[in-house]
């Protein structure tokens, strides 16, 4: 345990807490857990990507927890753990539908973070669509998970409001992660030690949308510059908007709403270059214009346009294509 560990209140035992889940959410649940001074005897691993090692795996090898990955939470994994003893199941950053016996496992039930309000927007990929959609809140909620995708009685919820220009990315490390991982561990511990009940969730009231994936994040140049901005922001960093430029598909990671005004107003065509400065780009949109800013090159890596403004990349009059 860290010097600078939360210490347990000593009328709280330790609890048995099986952690699922992936990714740098799973990895500080791993080490909140840890640091409450609670005991984590299995972590299972989520991440269906076989090919690298997931950062919450690593945690858990760090802090010597015995690591199990999974693609499904089904009764046959229910049954290959039949006689794990644990007293809670923390479900963090889980995209995997998970069966009634799984969830049932531990002996106060499993416990699940969503990046959302509930129910409005249930589904994969809450942060990024609450961004697309022109959301100024959203927030998170900690609740009882059944096999019905993010239902379940609702035992927390935090408001939180997203700041002007703020990526998905961006939304998540300030404040929907840290605070998420807290208000999880803090409902576990309520949970088992007072016995907190949820509130149903009213499913009239519930939205759904799906994966944000590569096609959503296409960029068309007929809508209005506030909604394309809307879409960069709420794509980055993944899956990343784009754009075809010279032929080659260009990933746009960071813009803003242009003042641009032309002189001498033309028919420029939808995803034409209009303006360039040392810094920017300004590219004409549906209605209103747009200034792009950062872009990502063929490794990921974000990269000012500034520098392809440099080496002559953009030119007056050069068209985005969205196919």
């Amino acid at each position: 345990m860290k010097d600078n560990a939360i210490t347990v209140p000593a009328q709280i035992r330790p609890l048995r807490v099986l952690v699922s889940g992936q990714s740098d959410f799973g990895a500080a649940t791993l080490r909140a857990v840890k640091e409450r001074g609670h005991i984590v005897p299995l972590f299972i691993c989520t991440n269906r990507n076989e090919s690298v090692q997931d950062i919450a795996e690593h945690t858990a090898y760090e802090l010597g927890i015995e690591t199990l990955r999974v693609s499904k939470l089904d009764v046959a994994l229910t049954d290959q753990l039949g006689r794990l003893v644990t007293d809670v199941g923390l479900m963090a950053y889980v995209t995997l539908k998970a069966h009634s016996s799984f969830l049932s496992l531990p002996r106060h039930g499993s416990i699940q973070y969503h990046p959302s309000l509930l129910p409005q927007y249930r589904g994969p990929s809450a942060i990024n669509w609450a961004i697309i959609n022109g959301e100024k809140t959203t927030g998170f909620t900690i609740f009882r998970p059944n096999e019905i995708l993010d239902d379940g009685d609702i035992l927390l919820q935090y408001e939180a409001k997203i700041l002007e220009d703020e990526s998905a990315g961006e939304l998540y490390r300030r404040i929907l992660m840290p605070e998420g991982v807290k208000a999880l561990v803090q409902c576990m511990e309520l949970v088992a030690f007072n016995g907190l009940k949820g509130q149903r969730q009213n499913s009239s009231l519930a939205t759904y949308q799906s994966w944000c994936t590569r096609d959503t994040a296409r960029i068309n140049w007929e809508l209005k510059a506030d909604e394309i901005h809307n879409l960069i922001r709420g794509c980055d960093p993944r899956p990343g908007a784009w754009s075809y430029f010279s032929g080659e598909r260009f990933a746009i990671c960071k813009s803003r709403i242009s003042s641009f005004y032309p002189e001498h107003p033309t028919d420029v065509p939808l995803g034409a270059v209009v303006a360039l400065t040392t810094e920017h780009i300004t590219v004409k949109c549906g209605h209103g214009y747009l200034d792009i800013l950062e872009y990502r090159d063929d490794v990921g890596k974000r990269c000012p346009v500034a520098r392809l403004i440099q080496y002559g990349k953009f030119s007056v009059e050069q068209l985005f294509f969205s196919e």
